[in-house]
């Protein structure tokens, strides 16, 4: 009897920290961009303060989570003028886990929006 609860215990709290894990909220992600890298194929990451790691944001060559070409090009040449202007930027993902848990490269969620905020609102 004593092991059975002790299993059930067990079962449990794995079981809570499971559907804890996989639950994700939306995430607004701020920090400075350390690094942008658009590769031949389109891929377009970004290297993230909030982060230290890359995080694939989208492709100027196809549709990726929603996000158009065309609205990943803005956030390229965002990402730019947020390195060259030590500007803040703001990436929302939907659902995601906490901003330096988002799986790295081309495993990360597709992001909402990159919105870049002003050196004086800071």
């Amino acid at each position: 009897m004593r092991l059975s609860i002790r299993f059930a215990r067990r079962a449990a709290l794995a079981l809570l920290v499971v559907s804890n894990t996989a639950m994700a909220d939306p995430q607004w992600c701020t920090g400075k961009v350390q690094r942008v890298l658009h590769e031949v194929n389109g891929a377009v990451s970004v290297f993230m303060s909030y982060r230290n790691d890359w995080t694939y944001l989208c492709s100027t060559e196809s549709v990726r989570g929603g996000v158009p070409v065309a609205v990943c090009k803005s956030w390229l040449a965002s990402s730019q003028l947020a390195i060259s202007t030590n500007m803040t930027a703001v990436v929302q993902y939907p659902e995601a886990p906490a901003c330096h848990l988002l799986p790295s490269y081309n495993n990360a969620p597709a992001p909402s929006y990159f919105q870049l905020v002003s050196p004086t609102v800071q």
